[in-house]
């Protein structure tokens, strides 16, 4: 269409109407194309994100679950065999208030011991405790395992064990400042032996997968639980 055929003041004609219409769709076309273009890129990106999020998921996964097969494999399982029930019963009984014998001297830290648990720790930091805590108060009644998980936590963190009893006490203790006593809880250092002693009996029985399907974060939990447990036992055998 030759521009010198637009005179001002005529009507177009049904030619240049037709002309104009169609580069119009021709603009929204290109335009259109330009935004699912746009759209394809930013999918890519973020599905190249999550891929590689995923990945580095699960190589801390099985990392943490590497480093702790083989402190498993030298302590032995955590939880305590029937036979040695009655025993620690009577060690708690007598050491309410005690601390863990030959607990007095320094203890050799194990460099994988402790990057066991600071992968733990960093998996824990990367929760959103204020989702985490919205979660828990949706339940009236717990999911099984969920408040044994908890309870052996903050027992392990020095909360009072009477304090633990009531779900609705218990959940009240998960916030962020959980998080603060969690970077700041050495297993290395002399603690009372009843708030193991009781952690242990807390998640006994206890299956982490079982904990998962109700609660990804108690599962979390209950990983940290354990592995505390085993550096506990690990910090009382390297003193005796």
């Amino acid at each position: 269409l030759a521009c010198d055929t637009l005179t001002p003041g005529r009507p177009f004609s049904e030619q240049e109407i037709n002309f104009i219409q169609e580069l119009g769709r021709a603009i929204q076309s290109a335009l259109e194309k330009r935004d699912s273009i746009r759209r394809a890129a930013q999918d890519r990106l973020k599905k190249a994100k999550d891929e590689q999020e995923e990945r580095e998921r699960r190589e801390r996964e099985e990392a943490t679950r590497l480093l702790e097969e083989k402190i498993s494999a030298e302590l032995g399982d955590i939880e305590d065999a029937d036979d040695e029930a009655a025993e620690q019963q009577a060690e708690e009984e007598q050491a309410e208030e005690g601390i863990e014998q030959g607990e007095g001297a320094p203890v050799d830290e194990n460099d994988e011991a402790r990057a066991l648990l600071r992968a733990i720790n960093n998996r824990i930091f990367e929760l959103d405790m204020k989702k985490v805590a919205a979660e828990l108060r949706t339940y009236n009644v717990p999911p099984p395992g969920v408040h044994n998980t908890l309870k052996a936590m903050l027992a392990i963190l020095g909360y009072r064990k009477s304090d633990l009893d009531e779900w609705s006490t218990t959940r009240a203790y998960v916030g962020q400042d959980l998080l603060v006593q969690i970077e700041r809880y050495d297993p290395f250092v002399k603690q009372p032996k009843a708030n193991r002693l009781f952690s242990q009996r807390a998640i006994k029985g206890i299956s982490q997968q079982d904990i998962e399907k109700s609660s990804k974060a108690a599962a979390l939990f209950f990983e940290w639980v354990k592995v505390t447990i085993a550096l506990r036992k690990q910090a009382i055998a390297a003193r005796k």
